[in-house]
């Protein structure tokens, strides 16, 4: 039998296997971009320091084992931990609906005082006109 299995980690069924999937392809980029920036670095001191091999610079476990292997590995002991987008969505459409709100509170205010700036404009024109007459 595989170990861990997909049900430990999609814990139970609170994530499904797409959610998974995505989860180790992102968890992997990471570890793929440690292993790169480690083996930039080795590369750069390899020129100074010539005793040593390049692969002995960079963490073996980078070196030795696929990224997806080492990403699921991760995910199981708790080390990426896997959110629910949904939770973020909600959070995402509450945010908005008060930035909403607040720009028609704004666009309210800017109504009425342009109703009262029109009000006055015209009051003043009847005033002028009736003056002249």
């Amino acid at each position: 039998m595989i170990k861990p299995t997909i049900e430990e980690l999609t814990n139970n069924g609170e994530f499904n296997r797409y959610e998974l999937a995505v989860a180790v392809a992102k968890c992997a980029r990471i570890i793929t971009g440690e292993y790169s920036k480690q083996r930039e670095d080795a590369e750069k001191m390899i020129n100074k320091e010539s005793d040593k091999t390049v692969r002995s610079m960079v963490d073996t476990d980078l070196c030795d084992e696929k990224s997806v292997k080492l990403a699921i590995e991760d995910i199981y002991a708790g080390k990426f931990t896997m959110v629910k987008k949904e939770e973020e969505i909600v959070e995402a459409e509450e945010s908005a609906e008060a930035e909403a709100a607040e720009a028609s509170e704004a666009d309210a205010e800017i109504s009425e005082e342009e109703e009262a700036q029109r009000a006055t404009e015209a009051a003043e024109l009847l005033s002028a006109k009736l003056l002249e007459e």
